[in-house]
């Protein structure tokens, strides 16, 4: 079983070189189960990325208990990979003027000028305007149609945009559920970023209604950044790299180097 899986990471390895020349990559098997030993790397990681099904689990289910694990619990923002993979189209950025809406701006910003793309930022409003946004908002199903909110959601994407002045964005308000909006939106976006929560929803719930619905029915792959983060962590060097790897002793050295 470890040769089969230290041939699988070489595998992952030889392809990211190839697909980023340049990139320091490193490979580890790391003996334990996927969630827990992902979720400790992600305490010390900028960010973690999986595929929205693995091997196991069972052919009708939507999304893969990794994904769903490491997209409620994970110290640092992760991207499942699903649907269409590729720069193909804008990053889509769902927008709602909530608390922690800073982190996934920047998420979506850096992601959008590593890859030159343009910047969709995105606010659903209800359908029905005379509906009160109090008790829309609490269900997390729409945001808000205040114009005070529409424009304050905006204002947090170009403030932080300072920082990527090379990047385009696009403002779009449009009506509708917001889940149903950004799900229309991935159909061609090269990534969908959303909060795990937003302004809705009870305070118990990990993954809000949006961010959940994203996850298992988005046609390209989804960024989620945890509610509770205060802003993106630096890319990581050698040392931090090779000590999240160690998270149960057993750090296979590579002939590649560290990142």
């Amino acid at each position: 079983m470890r040769t089969s899986a230290e041939r699988i990471v070489d595998e992952a390895v030889r392809r990211a070189q190839e697909a980023a020349p340049g990139i320091a990559v490193s490979g580890a098997v790391i003996s334990g189960a996927p969630e827990p030993v992902l979720l400790r790397a992600s305490v010390a990681a900028a960010l973690v990325v999986v595929g929205d099904r693995g091997l196991g689990g069972f052919a009708g289910l939507l999304l893969g208990s990794v994904a769903v694990e490491l997209a409620s619990y994970a110290q640092c923002p992760v991207v499942v990979v699903r649907g269409r993979s590729g720069p193909s189209g804008p990053v889509v950025v769902g927008v709602d003027g909530s608390a922690f809406g800073d982190a996934v701006a920047d998420l979506a910003l850096s992601w959008a000028a590593a890859s030159r793309l343009t910047l969709r930022a995105v606010h659903a409003v209800p359908d029905d305007p005379s509906r009160p946004a109090a008790l829309a908002g609490r269900r997390e199903r729409w945001w808000s149609a205040d114009a005070a909110a529409v424009s304050a959601a905006f204002s947090l994407v170009e403030d932080r945009r300072r920082r990527y002045p090379m990047v385009a964005v696009e403002r779009e308000v449009r009506r509708g559920d917001a889940r149903r909006v950004l799900i229309r939106e991935s159909k061609d976006a090269s990534l969908v970023v959303v909060g795990s929560r937003g302004r809705g929803g009870f305070e118990g719930l990990v993954l809000g209604s949006v961010s959940h619905a994203t996850l298992h029915h988005a046609a390209c792959p989804v960024a989620v950044v945890p509610h509770l983060t205060r802003g993106l962590r630096p890319p990581l060097g050698p040392h931090d790299v090779r000590r999240a790897a160690r998270v149960d002793g057993e750090l296979r050295p590579a002939s590649t180097q560290s990142t």
